[in-house]
């Protein structure tokens, strides 16, 4: 069972999928799984079992919302995502070395394999696929409490949508791009 809190049409997220996992406790799939309640739940698809939880804390001046209507739900809204091995831009095979002189870019980019999480009170969380850890210190990009869509990352720049004006949020597209230190945060 997974921990969620009474709130909106959709307590739980879409899983996001990683096969051919090399873990500190062998090969595994993973099925990703976040909820409305900030935490996000590694699951071994092959067993049905937790691999780990990562609660992901509230942290900003703005109080947390409590109040749940449909079009504002509250709560981590936002579909996890990860980067593609082997897309253009992504680790992994078929991806080009980086020039020798070539800016360092950012500690959201490169490394261990990632998932991205969007919190609640708007901060983007760099997870560890393998522990769940933060790999990175979080860092806010949209607004707290705003009803954001599904993650969606191509070429390191990652993108969501925030809708219905949530805490009187706008409604926007917001673009990350994690390739330059600190990440860029825009919206249109």
């Amino acid at each position: 069972k997974l921990e969620t809190v009474n709130r909106g049409t959709r307590p739980v997220q879409p899983p996001v999928i990683l096969g051919r996992l090399i873990s500190y406790r062998g090969f595994k799939e993973l099925a990703f799984v976040a909820t409305n309640a900030d935490i996000v739940y590694a699951i071994d698809a092959d067993l049905g079992t937790m691999f780990w939880q990562k609660h992901l804390e509230y942290s900003t001046r703005q109080p947390q919302v409590m109040t749940s209507t449909w079009e504002c739900p509250g709560g981590l809204t936002a579909m996890p995502t990860m980067a593609v091995p082997g897309a253009r831009g992504a680790p992994g095979r078929g991806a080009p070395a980086p020039a020798a002189n070539a800016p360092r870019g950012s500690a959201f980019i490169g490394g261990p394999a990632s998932l991205y999480a969007l919190s609640s009170d708007g901060r983007l969380h760099r997870l560890n696929v393998s522990t769940g850890d933060d790999v990175t210190q979080p860092i806010s990009v949209i607004p707290a409490n705003a009803r954001a869509t599904n993650l969606n990352m191509v070429d390191n720049v990652i993108y969501t949508v925030t809708t219905h004006g949530c805490n009187g949020d706008p409604n926007a597209v917001w673009a990350i791009d994690l390739a330059v230190d600190p990440p860029k945060v825009r919206s249109f």
